[in-house]
């Protein structure tokens, strides 16, 4: 997002569920405001409670498989439009005429800069697609993770078994790690299968 929004004011998050996403983006730019919509209570009590902390933030129910939920969004775009609509899988609960009636709505609500980001799992149409996603992960976890030297080779080498496997799996494989977690506990998972791999072992069986 750095590279095409790097100074958003006003988000969005449709479909915040617990307020994850949202709330990580207003984590990272702590100047913007944050409209959050869903159409489950708990779902909203949820992000209610993880979000007490975080300044410029408003709540509202609404149901984005009909149309009117712009009007909530409009609301809270009298003085600009918003810089960047997030939705993370949630979109994908729609038919496919009324996922692109929504993505037009979103498009409205946007700004002349503006950004709408739609986090799904899906494989890449094509191998540049795929290995630009790949580069900005490795990016984005050598950012995120504490890391020497020899860890970060570690990680590269990890990622590329994971691409790889995801490849033998029609592009369907997953790539779960936490925050905080160590290079020995990241997983990926092909067909459903979780595995644990260490890239401290995979380095080694790279040099054979």
């Amino acid at each position: 997002m750095r590279c095409w929004c790097d100074q958003p004011k006003r988000i969005l998050d449709l479909g915040c569920s617990n307020g994850i996403v949202g709330r990580y983006l207003l984590n990272v730019y702590p100047n913007a405001s944050g409209l959050f919509i869903d159409n489950s209570d708990p779902m909203l009590e949820a992000a209610r409670a993880s979000l007490k902390e975080t300044p410029k933030v408003t709540l509202s129910k609404g149901d984005f498989s009909l149309p009117d939920w712009t009007t909530i969004a409009e609301e809270h775009t009298a003085h600009a439009p918003f810089d960047i609509v997030i939705s993370g899988f949630a979109i994908h609960h729609l038919t496919n005429a009324r996922k692109q009636e929504l993505y037009g709505e979103i498009f409205a609500l946007l700004g002349a800069e503006g950004l709408f980001l739609n986090l799904e799992h899906v494989s890449s149409s094509t191998p540049s697609g795929r290995d630009l996603f790949d580069a900005f992960l490795i990016d984005h976890l050598r950012q995120q993770l504490p890391a020497t030297p020899t860890e970060r080779t570690d990680m590269t080498i990890f990622l590329l078994r994971w691409r790889s496997s995801a490849a033998g799996y029609g592009g369907s494989a997953s790539l779960m790690w936490t925050a905080s977690s160590r290079p020995s506990n990241w997983r990926f998972s092909g067909g459903g299968d979780w595995q644990t791999h260490s890239p401290m072992d995979l380095s080694a069986e790279s040099s054979q």
